[in-house]
């Protein structure tokens, strides 16, 4: 039985509807989501909500401590170029 989920990108569109979903199930949600493209006015009321970026230690943190029974990864750079501009170099 899903007691505890997170959502990464949960307060943007496709991911505060996976929120509201899970929530309706009486799910308990975290949500991590940097607010740049999301919202918190489209997380249903009483959302828990880290604003914070996916990459930072604190949502490691949040993973590692959380006891999540599923992680829904829905944040994403919807900006190519800015993905692009700032990528991680490979080691040869």
């Amino acid at each position: 039985m899903l007691r505890r989920a997170l959502v990464t990108g949960g307060a943007g569109f496709i991911g505060s509807h996976v929120v509201a979903e899970l929530h309706a199930k009486g799910v308990d949600v975290t949500v991590i989501d940097d607010l740049s493209r999301g919202r918190i006015e489209n997380l249903p009321y009483g959302t828990l909500i880290h604003p914070i970026d996916i990459g930072s230690p604190a949502a490691a943190t949040i993973v590692a401590d959380g006891e999540f029974d599923t992680i829904f990864h829905l944040a994403a750079q919807v900006d190519l170029r800015a993905s692009v501009d700032d990528s991680i170099p490979t080691p040869a």
